[in-house]
């Protein structure tokens, strides 16, 4: 199973943004990650390519100490977003 398959969709706050942009963001969206993007490139994150499989994801998850990976495309473009909860779902579907 590739990443691709499993993330979610990425949503993105701009570098400049202010902690209370971000905290409006996610309390509207409901969700717990935002991806900081300066000039359309992610910053400061760790990332996987998106047909990286699942074992091999998991590992960078752990090898970091980190709860999320951004996801690139072909492109190097961001596709998504994987997280621990992502793997704990994938697995148990499996």
């Amino acid at each position: 199973m590739s990443i691709s398959q499993i993330a979610n969709k990425p949503i993105s706050i701009l570098k400049n943004s202010t902690i209370s942009d971000a905290i409006r963001m996610l309390l509207n969206t409901k969700i717990s990650r935002l991806i900081v993007v300066d000039d359309e490139k992610h910053v400061g994150i760790i990332t996987v390519k998106f047909n990286e499989d699942l074992a091999s994801a998991c590992e960078i998850l752990l090898k970091n100490n980190v709860s999320g990976l951004v996801v690139l495309d072909g492109n190097n473009s961001i596709s998504g977003i994987f997280s621990k909860t992502d793997a704990i779902r994938a697995r148990a579907s499996i």
